[in-house]
């Protein structure tokens, strides 16, 4: 449940855009599955930082983001992030495990 609170949160960025707030549920829900397939525990990185851009790019692309390579999702994420104004603590971490993450 908690993780649901999670894309909750990030879908509430993006709900002044006049997109369906289901829509967006579905596909951030999708980017959630994708967070939880992919986390790797032995990266001293919580969940939550590494599933938010993970949701943030399903919203984005709208395409599997199993068919991106772990860099490039990153590096998209880090993009999205930084044109968002409030994610530069988030983006500094991924910066920093950016070079520890296998790829």
């Amino acid at each position: 449940m908690g993780n649901l609170r999670l894309v909750l949160s990030v879908i509430q960025r993006f709900s002044n855009r006049g997109e369906n707030l289901d829509d967006l549920f579905q596909i951030g829900c999708i980017g959630l599955m994708k967070a939880i397939d992919n986390f790797d525990t032995s990266h001293e990185v919580k969940f939550s930082t590494y599933a938010v851009p993970m949701v943030i790019i399903c919203r984005n692309t709208r395409k599997e983001v199993s068919q991106m390579t772990r860099k490039t999702a990153l590096n998209q994420a880090i993009y999205i992030l930084s044109q968002l104004e409030g994610n530069e603590e988030i983006i500094e971490k991924l910066r920093r495990n950016q070079n520890h993450m296998m790829i």
